[in-house]
């Protein structure tokens, strides 16, 4: 089993201005919320680890299984649009 890795960055859409205190939520394909929390005042999370699979399996011609895992990644801020970013590779 390998991991990956997932850093979660808000900023305003038309200057980039980071957007402290949003929320957000990182789950797998369950449904189970792995990481939750709030941006800093950059607008930054944490760099969380998250299970993916082995590296070899996407230099296979044909694996066996899907080289790769996906997770769904949820940021909400009062007066701001919600993000919904599903099937985050």
């Amino acid at each position: 089993m390998g991991l990956g890795y997932i850093k979660i960055a808000t900023t305003t859409a038309n200057n980039g201005v980071p957007v402290a205190n949003a929320s957000y939520a990182i789950q797998n394909k369950n449904g189970e919320v792995l990481y939750s929390g709030l941006t800093d005042a950059n607008g930054d999370s944490p760099v969380y680890e998250l299970p993916a699979p082995d590296t070899a399996l996407s230099q296979a011609p044909e694996p066996r299984s899907v080289p790769f895992a996906v997770y769904d990644v949820f940021i909400r801020k009062n007066n701001f649009l919600s993000v919904d970013k599903i099937d985050v590779q």
